[in-house]
């Protein structure tokens, strides 16, 4: 794995069976309640890799392995949890295209001041039974005050660290090698999309966030496609090793197909 494989494994541990989308709408009212949308998809490729790799996990051996569904209603409504508190499951339902599979979810909050958004998307899609996650929740939380305009503070996790030295291997393997790592994790990036976007209701009369556009807050957006049609950009990124999400974004910030907030509090006014 060359370097930016741990890019990848903070941003999204399915990335070894690629093509991927995953996105998060908010819509925030002006009484500070408002709905989640969450949509995920998968490439049936990638879904094939997916049940081939759980068939090696214990309690899978001598078992006749069930193709994995990107679908799980009960585990959807479990996921309201991870939300905060006070968020509820809505409604579900599952999504096909003749190349991907996977759903649309939507949840309901009645005060968003309770709401937290984990940029981290490792604990989405299916998992074998046994498996467990040690991904670190990187939550992005919000203030909000009623009035004429309402005020939304949205508050993300702290700076990263770059002053703490990292420890880095030296590549021994050939350029051949090398080459051929690169175009398999090009190929494994395909079609990979990370969102995150707030919806404020009504119009926005004051914001010092740096993606807004008719209305629209970007709070995260990673599309891979992009990147990969820039040669040098690809090359300069895959020599990055951050720690973390947030660090993650400091790195990607420039980087075409990539949108990222770096302001520690984005503050919309909207009436």
């Amino acid at each position: 794995m060359i370097r930016f494989g741990k890019v990848l494994l903070i941003l999204l541990p399915f990335f070894l069976c690629g093509c991927l989308e995953m996105s998060q709408e908010i819509f925030i009212n002006k009484d500070g309640g408002g709905r989640i949308v969450e949509k995920f998809m998968m490439s049936t490729a990638a879904i094939e890799k997916l049940t081939g790799l759980f068939a090696a996990f214990p309690g899978a051996e001598g078992a006749k392995t069930k193709k994995t569904d990107m679908y799980d209603r009960k585990k959807l409504k479990a996921d309201a949890a991870k939300y905060g508190p006070g968020v509820q499951y809505v409604s579900s339902r599952k999504l096909n295209t003749d190349t991907q599979e996977g759903y649309e979810v939507q949840y309901a909050f009645k005060d968003i001041n309770t709401l937290r958004i984990n940029q981290n998307p490792s604990d989405k899609g299916p998992k074998p039974a046994d498996a467990t996650s040690n991904a670190k929740q990187e939550d992005i939380t919000f203030q909000f005050e009623k009035g004429n305009p309402a005020t939304l503070t949205v508050i993300f996790p702290g700076k990263p660290d770059f002053t703490k030295e990292k420890k880095r291997t030296k590549d021994k393997r050939d350029k051949t090698a090398k080459k051929q790592a690169t175009e398999e994790v090009r190929e494994f990036l395909k079609d990979l999309y990370i969102g995150i976007k707030l919806h404020p209701e009504g119009k926005i009369v004051e914001t010092d966030a740096t993606y807004n556009e008719d209305g629209t807050i970007t709070l995260l957006e990673m599309d891979f496609n992009k990147l990969l049609t820039d040669q040098k950009e690809f090359e300069s990124f895959a020599k990055k090793e951050p720690e973390s999400v947030e660090e993650a974004k400091a790195l990607l910030k420039k980087l075409p197909g990539f949108k990222i907030e770096l302001n520690e509090k984005v503050v919309i006014k909207f009436e």
